[in-house]
């Protein structure tokens, strides 16, 4: 009795069956689980009556597989799970049967004895646990790190597709493998080993970064996020490190900081003034070149309005930043802006703006460039354009003027040898000639301006030349009027006419006194300078390189903007009884020596003029004295003459007539060379015009010279144009007449060519 308690008692199902099959016992449990019924069905039965299938199978289970069936074949099975699958019952139960033959072990069972267990919580944990076990892999295997599983040994055990993909290498080829033989460099091994000590002796999670070397022998670096599994223990079973993968994104933070570096050094060495403002006009970005064009420091500027205001018009900044807010981008306006000291600049300005991805305006980029300097440099241009053009004026009109004063004064000189002494004609035909002279000099002015008159050239000290000139320069200045002279301790040499410099002093010192009516201080400097590439762009046509500079500066009233503009035009003058010619002569001389004069003056701060000459080298030469006039009646010496002047061609050969020469006229080139064919006889020399029609007096020299090789060569001009005289063609050593002459000159000159070997 207690026994039959205790079976019915207990969880799990019992049943037994004899050696027919025929049901012997079932305890309370079984009869539960499989809903015997009674009489029970024969045992082959049993599994489609009473709803009995293995896992995985639409079908009940098989006699043959059947554990009770097998158990009287004389087999022990144990833990056959079968599903319980009653009609009209929500789920399945789930059992695991144990069946065991019963009776002598030698000969056939008399029986068999089947014990079942109801597995459904189990089997139901079990599924959930597969279920979130294949949710894991899934995700492990689905998310873009890397994840890697290792034991306490370094072996691999987990190893995702993340981690197949960024190696190379397939789970399977890695499995149980150690990590330190796979992915590692070598360099770093040491390193990664420390760090798996620590998390295996309890130092977790941590991060660490190193590199993986791939199947193909790439590197890539791994930022890892490690962690560990405990056992029951609470010892460390498994490292687990989720990696990600950051070589493209360092190499992208590298390249972007190069950028940025790379703009930063492109910001703070522009010679532009770059600055962005947000939509209030606040400054947010300021560099060196807006500092120094504006004049306003960094620490000065940010977070603060931009002082970009016109000084005329303070609104125009809110008007840059309306235009901008409705995304116009505004080019090469030009504004005059104050700088933090008070003073002006001349910008161009370049504005765009800044927006993100919702088009909303973030800020304003402004980028002015400073063109002070160029329009300086366009003023210059236009000014010398417009002094060239007066000067080409002033030259061509002295030409022609040279001409007529050659005849009024050839002229005047043979009427004046032909009346006899006591003439009452004498006098106004002295005042011709007189008045001649005093016009030949503004000619001689005119062509100076013009820089088209012959120069004698020779290295001299322009030391020597301001000091030489100091006793004179004290009687014309008188006592009322200090003379302060500052000369260079060593030599000034330079390449020029002493005459001409000599000159340039005494003009700008006379025009300093006159702006001194109640005396001052004039003061003569010179010395040595080096002119760079900075001061070469910003002044016009001007060389690079050493320069001597002479300065005259005066205590006078000083020039106003305008006056100071027009002081070296010709004609422009502030004298009552000036010729405006003194000035426009310095500027010529200058300008025919290869110099450049700037004039510096503010009203009632005197003024002061820079001369700048290229420095010569080589040994100083003494200034050339004229010789004594050497001329003499002609011995009947041939001359053709060129001159396309006919009144000027006639006076010339009257002269040279009466003086015992014999005379081929020549209207031109043309006629000339034709008379140097056809004509029988010698001719001694060819006296021509520099500038003719047609043919200029060089090529008709040349091409007169391989007719006649003997023949000599005087050459004659009112102007010789710079392209001829000072670009070497005509050569400095020819014998030149300068118109205007007088019959002496021509007579000398002429001479002095028939006698040159």
């Amino acid at each position: 009795m207690l026994l039959d308690y205790l079976l019915e008692a207990l969880d799990e199902g019992l049943v037994a069956v004899d050696a027919s099959g025929a049901l012997v016992f079932s305890n309370g449990a079984a009869r539960r689980m499989l809903a015997l019924t009674d009489p029970p069905p024969p045992l082959p039965e049993w599994p489609r009556s009473y709803g009995l299938y293995l896992p995985d199978s639409s079908l009940p289970c098989p006699p043959e597989q059947f554990p009770l069936i097998r158990a009287l074949a004389g087999e022990a099975v144990r833990g056959v799970e079968m599903a319980v699958r009653r009609a009209g019952a929500p789920e399945s139960l789930w059992v695991s049967a144990t069946a065991l033959p019963l009776g002598n072990q030698e000969g056939s069972p008399q029986g068999a004895l089947m014990l079942l267990r109801d597995i459904s919580e189990t089997r139901r944990i079990r599924e959930a646990l597969s279920r979130e076990r294949d949710w894991a892999s899934t995700i492990v295997d689905t998310v873009g790190s890397l994840v890697v599983v290792l034991d306490r040994e370094g072996r691999i055990i987990s190893f995702n597709r993340a981690c197949e993909r960024t190696t190379g290498y397939s789970f399977e080829e890695v499995l149980g493998r150690p990590i330190w033989d796979l992915f590692l460099v070598p360099e770093e091994a040491p390193e990664v080993r420390r760090v798996f000590q620590r998390l295996c002796a309890g130092d977790f999670p941590n991060q660490h970064e190193n590199h993986w070397v791939t199947r193909s022998g790439e590197r890539r670096l791994i930022v890892w996020s490690n962690t560990v599994l405990l056992d029951q223990a609470g010892r460390v079973e498994y490292v687990i490190g989720t990696g990600i993968d950051v070589t493209d994104r360092r190499g992208a933070e590298r390249q972007i900081r190069r950028l940025n570096e790379t703009l930063r050094a492109l910001l703070e060495a522009s010679p532009l003034a770059i600055w962005a403002v947000d939509p209030e006009g606040q400054v947010e970005f300021w560099n060196p070149a807006a500092e120094r064009m504006l004049g306003w420091s960094e620490a000065e500027i940010l977070h603060r309005p931009l002082p970009l205001g016109a000084e005329d018009r303070p609104e125009a900044l809110a008007e840059l930043l309306e235009l901008s807010r409705r995304g116009e981008t505004l080019r090469g306006l030009e504004r005059r802006q104050r700088r933090r000291d008070g003073s002006t600049i001349e910008l161009s300005l370049w504005t765009a703006p800044l927006r993100d991805e919702s088009e909303r305006l973030t800020a304003v980029l402004g980028v002015a460039a400073d063109v002070t300097q160029t329009k300086q440099l366009e003023e210059q241009f236009r000014q010398a354009q417009k002094m060239e053009a007066v000067g080409r004026l002033a030259g061509g009109v002295a030409h022609d003027f040279n001409n007529l004063l050659t005849i009024i004064t050839g002229y005047g000189q043979m009427l004046a040898e032909s009346l006899p002494a006591g003439d009452p004609l004498l006098e106004p035909v002295g005042e011709i000639l007189k008045a001649a002279g005093s016009a030949a000099r503004l000619a001689g002015q005119l062509l100076m301006f013009s820089r088209k008159q012959r120069t004698q050239r020779s290295l001299v000290d322009l030391n020597e030349i301001v000091a030489g000139m100091d006793r004179m320069l004290r009687r014309v200045l008188g006592e009322d009027i200090e003379l302060v002279t500052r000369l260079s301790p060593g030599p000034a040499p330079v390449r020029a006419d002493p005459v001409h410099l000599e000159q340039v002093i005494m003009n700008l010192v006379v025009n300093a006194r006159e702006a001194m009516p109640a005396g001052g201080r004039i003061t003569l400097e010179t010395a040595p300078v080096l002119l760079d590439e900075d001061y070469a762009r910003h002044h016009l046509g001007v060389q690079p390189g050493p320069h001597v500079l002479l300065a005259v500066s005066d205590t006078g009233k000083g020039m106003d903007a305008d006056t100071l503009r027009q002081a070296f035009e010709p004609f422009f003058t502030t004298k009552q009884q000036g010729t405006g010619l003194g000035l426009s002569t310095v500027y010529g001389i200058v300008q025919q020596h290869g110099g450049r004069i700037w004039a510096y003056s503010e009203p009632g701060l005197g003024t002061t003029f820079k001369i700048y000459l290229p420095a010569a080298e080589g040994a100083l030469e003494p200034a050339a004295s004229p010789g004594p006039p050497h001329w003499a009646l002609g011995g009947g010496e041939t001359i053709l003459v060129a001159e396309d002047d006919p009144d000027l061609r006639k006076l010339i050969a009257e002269v040279l007539r009466r003086e015992g020469y014999h005379v081929l006229p020549a209207a031109h080139a043309q006629e000339a060379l034709q008379i140097c064919q056809e004509y029988p006889g010698r001719i001694d020399l060819l006296l021509t015009d520099v500038v003719m029609p047609a043919l200029g007096g060089r090529e008709l020299a040349e091409q007169a010279l391989g007719r006649r090789p003997s023949l000599k060569v005087l050459y004659m001009s009112g102007y010789a144009d710079r392209a001829v005289v000072e670009n070497g063609i005509l050569p400095r050593e020819e014998v030149f007449l300068e118109k205007p002459f007088t019959k002496e000159t021509l007579l000398r000159k002429l001479r002095q060519a028939l006698e040159t070997p």
